[in-house]
């Protein structure tokens, strides 16, 4: 099934492709349900990295959430959209010296450390302007449970602070700055949630054994995010109610309960906003190539890189739904064959292929591509400027 807001935006023939439509309803009721699978020790931010449309800030802004921010650019738009200093934690491994002095100088409420370098920098900022900020520290810990369940061991990385070099942090932070608590973040597409919380445990044993090294007691431990949603044919969805039970078993570890009076908090952007999203895209040509049928859309990897599989080894496809022009006009159509095709972009590019080997009627010019699961790194993740293709318009249920 379509979903039936976007149907209507599409029968109204008011709106060009390529555009994104975006569910704010799927947005709050995905934020509540991880919010009562955590409960209420946990406070969720939301990676603004995944979607920063101006009605998705809105709407939760209004349900409360945090912001979870990595520019300039991205506090800007928080705080004109309405959120607070106190809402917001900015992270990223290469924070400019003007980025660093802003969150000084609009008292954001936690800025994540994520090298010995930036740590001094950033306590050489706030004695400048007696001040003193809240940090936590970004851990690249030894190990981790990779989403596969599989234990790792951390490699070099340009996040975070790595574990045996956590001690070294001590001398630098001095009176200047105010050490909240640490931060971590290793991996995501978790879609077994007893892997995700069996990284929260891991964290906590490290927190308890910093906070002896640091002689004092940690205020916020961040635990990341990594909640993934399923894309692929085989995936499921995040099982919450297992989350729930996962969690409940977590909080009578030791460890949980030495950080008792700390407040837990993780990230989310893709769970949140990604079902929220779809893609739509017309098809503009159609041609057959060795006998395989080849749809070339008017949109693809400057509009939805993330589509195209970009960072995956293997291309996998988004879930593809597809909609002529017939069904639009409510003729009953008939499928009497479905075989593999390619839904291409319009560039010069190799790579910019939607979907591959996508079992598919016969469809024609004009008629609609829609790629679901398009609410997270849609526009924010993808090369718009490349070959000055048009950007994709954006709508919301509400607008």
């Amino acid at each position: 099934m379509i979903n039936s807001e976007l149907l209507k935006k599409i029968k109204s023939g008011k709106f060009e492709t390529p555009f994104y439509f975006y569910d704010l309803a799927q947005i709050e009721l995905n934020y509540k349900a991880l919010q009562g699978s955590l409960g209420p020790r946990f406070k969720i931010y939301y990676s603004m990295k995944a979607n920063p449309h101006p009605s998705i800030l809105k709407r939760l802004l209004d349900i409360k959430s945090k912001l979870d921010i990595s520019s300039q650019g991205e506090m800007n738009k928080a705080l004109s959209g309405g959120f607070l200093p106190q809402d917001l934690s900015f992270v990223g491994p290469g924070k400019s010296r003007n980025e660093l002095t802003e969150i000084i100088d609009k008292k954001i409420d936690l800025c994540v450390i994520e090298s010995l370098d930036e740590l001094q920098i950033f306590s050489e900022l706030a004695k400048d302007r007696n001040a003193r900020p809240k940090i936590c520290l970004r851990v690249n810990p030894k190990s981790y449970i990779k989403s596969t369940g599989a234990k790792a061991e951390s490699q070099p990385s340009h996040f975070g602070i790595d574990q045996d070099q956590l001690a070294a942090a001590a001398p630098l932070i001095g009176k200047n700055l105010h050490l909240a608590g640490l931060h971590f973040y290793l991996h995501s597409h978790f879609l077994n949630p007893e892997h995700i919380v069996a990284n929260f445990s891991s964290f906590t044993e490290i927190a308890v054994e910093m906070q002896k090294a640091f002689s004092t007691q940690f205020e916020v431990l961040n635990f990341g995010g990594g909640f993934g949603i399923p894309y692929f044919i085989g995936q499921t969805g995040l099982d919450l109610k297992v989350l729930n039970r996962s969690i409940e078993s977590f909080f009578k570890e030791p460890n949980s309960i030495a950080l008792n009076e700390c407040q837990f908090c993780v990230e989310s952007g893709r769970f949140i906003a990604g079902s929220s999203g779809y893609f739509v895209t017309r098809i503009l040509y159609k041609k057959k190539s060795y006998g395989k049928n080849i749809y070339v859309c008017d949109g693809g990897m400057s509009q939805h890189q993330a589509a195209t599989g970009v960072g995956q080894i293997i291309k996998r496809n988004y879930p593809i739904k597809t909609l002529t022009k017939k069904e639009l006009q409510g003729d009953h159509v008939s499928v009497l064959k479905r075989e593999p095709a390619s839904f291409v972009g319009p560039s010069c590019y190799s790579l910019d292929v939607l979907g591959n080997d996508v079992e598919a009627e016969e469809l024609n010019p004009g008629d609609f591509v829609i790629l679901e699961q398009s609410g997270a790194y849609g526009p924010s993740f993808s090369p718009e400027n490349f070959l000055s293709r048009q950007k994709a318009n954006e709508y919301t249920n509400e607008a």
